[in-house]
């Protein structure tokens, strides 16, 4: 018999869902604690979510012990230590498919309880060209598994289901008829039959191997898996439409037919597991795993991954064997493949801390990371993540809490947020005097002039430990001296150089042209200290009747990218959008798209404001916490350098990591290898290359001088992007009557003013 081997020749396309996951459990280690009853009762404290801790799994032997974490780690040695194939569960124990370097790569199926007591261990024939897309258990214990294997001679894949009985002997294997485009996805096993998912179809084959029935999907558009509820349910859940939906078969009329579980909205739901106990199954999202009932009831979340101080990214295969046990494997932060075997503590063992509520509407996986990183270093505290999104729109949730005094000791900010409303009715904290008094961060050097753009009524309000910059590029020669572009200019510019309104902005329509007036240019018509507006402004009607002439729509199928990525050298495109992420995105607009000089200029407006500070991660902490130090012992964090220095996206604001980032981009990494002339040749590993006109441009490595360009800029920023969504949904409701000529730009102008004066009056 063979299961699975080398997968050369596999045929592309057909991908394996037995995954290379490194096991690490540096990030999957650690214990996550329950708060005590009285800390519970502070303001600012919560009730945890069900907490978990990993234990060790027979597994364990076969991987390496680092003291220092008190994880398990698997040593690189040039490759993929680990397989994990998606884990199943069934009767309390758990069947885990993987193969090892430490044993040949030859694969076996680790048989556990959920105590990690090994029950058996299976090994496995390998077999080449051929692997294993899925596998199931049946209640009485028998091994299933959907087998792809390919024919390099007659260049065809085929598919077999196979069964393995208790003792792990093969007891039969059953061909699947299957064009080449055919993939199994997801199985589930009943005492009676095993269910295979693929993208066009369901295959039922009863448990001895001798039938196969076909039956269809129950609906046209399906992103989900197939399980049980634990017993002898067959479930099919998953994204359908416009939200989460599951059905159940029904043997007698051999059909799947709707549940009463539909799931409005984006449920965000990641992977679909068989239930357990009181669950029909379970599901996960980027916050934890939630069990679900067919009764319609609303999910409930069972393990958090943040309060069991899990920094899992995504989760790739999740077995439940019992209400208090799951079986994970993820793909972390630190992009790093993980398993872990974790158990729910007991509450008794709970160590007193104070708890802190961080309120947002989604975090980023580095955020949750850095929570997690917090958790465990701290003995006196721990931050728990509520996800308002989750439940609703998320700002109308967040807004509805703060109407109702349910207030989180911290906020993450999100675009989408009106913080001048907020600050205007008090609601966040002035941490600039803990920001003084702190004996590490007074004594570093910060970027003042990004400290100051995030400032409100000389006040500050944020935490923002890097940034972005955005805004329009042209070349130097052309716009000397120009800190903003205006309207007029543009238009000038334009009719001498007879250029085409399609090009002459880059590929951007008129809803475009305004975006960036109220994203990246926001401050030119509002003054959010005094309560002030000016949309009724000649600079204002100027870019109305300046985005009127721009195409109402863009059809980016027959768009001639070619053409438009060489626009900017052949003269075509007076200005270019860009963003700076890295020194590395200076270079390659200055030699790559451009090929010459280069000056970086705000958006279209009065001209005032330069290139805009566009926010990392933002954090504020709230005036009516009853734990402010606590809530500064966590915001200082991302001050210091050990938070700064390993910033990969954005700027840090830290000088010091600043200039470490430069130098880093200054000297990359190299790799050395000898050509057909035997002479050896220094490459940089991944040195960009732009290709234009079908002519392909190696992008430099950045020298001093770019540096100390790129360094200018950052230091001369002094006006940040905001949006306030009800204020640009205000400006685009009311333009529609411009643009199809029912009102004028005066017209149209007076209307906005009106509404948005009314709405900031509102918001004070």
């Amino acid at each position: 018999m063979f299961f699975f081997g080398s997968n050369n020749g596999i045929k592309k396309g057909v991908l394996s869902v037995l995954m290379a996951f490194i096991v690490s459990l540096c990030t999957l280690g650690g214990c996550g604690r329950a708060a005590s009853a009285k800390e519970g009762e502070k303001k600012g404290s919560e009730k945890v979510n069900t907490i978990y801790e990993v234990i060790p799994s027979p597994l364990t032997g076969i991987e390496k012990k680092t003291a220092s974490s008190g994880g398990l780690v698997i040593d690189d040695m040039g490759g993929d230590s680990i397989n994990y194939g998606t884990p199943a569960a069934a009767n309390g124990k758990y069947y885990v498919l993987y193969t090892s370097m430490y044993d040949d790569d030859r694969p076996s199926i680790c048989i556990f309880d959920e105590n990690g007591k090994n029950d058996q261990t299976i090994k496995l024939e390998g077999g080449e060209n051929c692997q294993v897309s899925c596998m199931s258990v049946s209640p009485d214990g028998r091994i299933f598994f959907a087998v792809n294997s390919y024919d390099e001679e007659k260049d065809k894949s085929a598919w077999e289901a196979v069964c393995l009985d208790k003792k792990g002997k093969e007891a039969w294997r059953q061909t699947l008829k299957a064009n080449d485009s055919y993939y199994i996805r997801g199985m589930a096993s009943t005492k009676d039959n095993t269910f295979l998912l693929s993208d066009t179809d369901i295959r039922i084959i009863d448990n001895a191997g001798k039938s196969v029935k076909k039956i269809s999907i129950p609906t046209k558009e399906f992103y989900g898996n197939i399980c049980t509820d634990g017993k002898d349910q067959v479930i099919l859940a998953g994204s359908s439409g416009d939200g989460f939906i599951a059905w159940k078969y029904d043997p007698g009329q051999e059909k799947f037919t709707k549940t009463k579980l539909n799931i409005k909205g984006m449920f965000g739901a990641e992977i679909v597991v068989s239930g357990v106990g009181s669950y029909d199954f379970f599901t996960s999202r980027e916050d934890g795993i939630y069990g679900l009932k067919l009764d319609g009831s609303k999910p409930v979340k069972v393990l958090d991954y943040i309060g069991s101080n899990l920094t899992i990214s995504y989760l790739q295969g999740c077995a439940v064997a019992s209400p208090k046990s799951m079986f994970l494997i993820s793909y972390g932060v630190d992009n790093d493949n993980s398993a872990a075997l974790v158990k729910q503590t007991d509450p008794s063992e709970a160590v007193k801390k104070v708890r802190l509520k961080l309120g947002c509407s989604g975090a980023d996986p580095d955020f949750r990371k850095t929570i997690v990183d917090f958790n465990k270093s701290s003995d006196k505290i721990q931050i728990d993540l509520v996800e308002y999104a989750y439940d609703e729109s998320g700002i109308s949730k967040f807004s509805s809490e703060i109407a109702k005094g349910n207030i989180p000791d911290l906020i993450y900010i999100s675009p989408e947020m009106p913080v001048e409303s907020y600050v205007s009715k008090g609601l966040f904290e002035d941490i600039e005097p803990m920001f003084k008094k702190d004996p590490v961060i007074s004594k570093n050097k910060y970027l003042d002039n990004i400290l100051d753009a995030y400032r409100i009524g000389g006040k500050m309000y944020f935490v923002t430990p890097s940034f972005n910059v955005c805004g329009m590029m042209g070349k130097e020669k052309e716009f000397k001296g120009t800190k903003g572009l205006t309207i007029p200019q543009l238009e000038k510019m334009i009719k001498k150089k007879k250029a085409d309104y399609k090009f002459a902005l880059g590929v951007v329509n008129r809803e475009m042209i305004l975006n960036w007036v109220m994203y990246y240019a926001m401050d030119t018509f509002v003054n959010w200290e005094k309560g002030t507006c000016s949309f009724n402004s000649d600079s204002f009607i100027d870019i109305l009747n300046f985005a009127k002439k721009f195409p109402k729509d863009i059809n980016y199928e027959k768009l001639d990218w070619d053409k438009y990525d060489a626009a900017v050298r052949s003269g075509d495109q007076l200005v270019r959008e860009v963003f700076y992420y890295d020194f590395h995105s200076y270079m390659m607009e200055r030699y790559g798209y451009f090929g010459e000089d280069i000056l970086y200029m705000g958006y279209p407006g009065d001209g005032k404001n330069g290139p805009a500070i566009q926010d990392g991660m933002t954090l504020a902490m709230s005036h009516e916490s009853g734990h402010k130090k606590e809530c500064w012992e966590f915001m200082r964090t991302f001050y210091l350098d050990e938070y700064q220095t390993r910033i990969e996206t954005g700027f840090p604001i830290s000088i010091s990591a600043l200039n470490a980032k430069a130098v880093k981009s200054m000297n990359p990494e190299t790799y050395t290898y000898t050509d057909e002339n035997g002479k050896e040749i220094e490459e940089v590993i991944d040195n960009p290359e732009l290709t234009l006109n079908g002519k392909s441009i190696k992008i430099p490595i950045p020298k001093q001088a770019d540096i100390d360009t790129v360094m200018k800029t950052l230091k001369s920023l002094d006006c940040r992007a905001r949006v306030d969504y009800n204020i640009s949904n205000i400006v685009l409701e009311e333009v529609g009557a411009y643009f199809s000529g029912q009102k004028s730009a005066k017209e149209t102008a007076d209307v906005i003013q009106s509404r948005v004066k009314v709405y900031i009056l509102e918001s004070k």
